[in-house]
């Protein structure tokens, strides 16, 4: 199986790259870090955020070529600074990033081999999220990777409820 993982840069791709791998058992999945690519005789699971490459170039894959692909969004905030903080220090570079990140996304959804994964679904669903998803791609979820709280930093504290209230 041929599983692409894209989003926005910051949207959580390792995370949800890293699952996939575990639950089609990769060979080298123990190792994989979430970030490029792993793959076996049977199966490649690719990560690529948007943009990829030079700042100036956006990739856009060919939809054709795989089984799957998951788009991992977050929330659009918390992205932005996440990526403002590590990939592009610059806020208006980032920002025309993020909107061409998301035209080439939006045109993606169309296509019937196209996922959507919440990062924030899954971090107030769970398992029952993530066994979902995986399920639709036709992928049985056997190995968990528990969602962490990437939001908390970027959100101002007084404004937000934890999954526990």
């Amino acid at each position: 199986m041929k599983i692409l993982v894209t989003g926005l840069e910051n949207s959580c791709g390792k995370a949800v790259s890293k699952i996939l791998a575990q639950n089609l058992e990769v060979e080298g999945h123990e190792e994989y870090d979430g970030n490029m690519r792993v793959l076996d005789d049977n199966h490649l699971v690719s990560h690529m955020s948007l943009p990829s490459g030079e700042r100036t170039f956006f990739f856009i894959p060919k939809i054709k070529d795989w089984d799957a692909i998951v788009v991992v969004t977050r929330d659009y905030n918390c992205a932005l600074e996440s990526k403002v903080r590590t990939n592009q220090t610059d806020r208006k570079f980032a920002t025309q990033e993020n909107e061409k990140g998301l035209y080439i996304l939006s045109g993606m959804m169309k296509f019937d081999n196209v996922h959507v994964f919440s990062y924030e679904s899954w971090f107030l669903l769970g398992d029952a999220y993530v066994s979902r998803i995986l399920k639709d791609i036709g992928i049985e979820y056997t190995n968990t990777l528990q969602a962490k709280n990437c939001n908390e930093k970027y959100i101002n504290e007084t404004v937000y409820l934890t999954k526990e209230n």
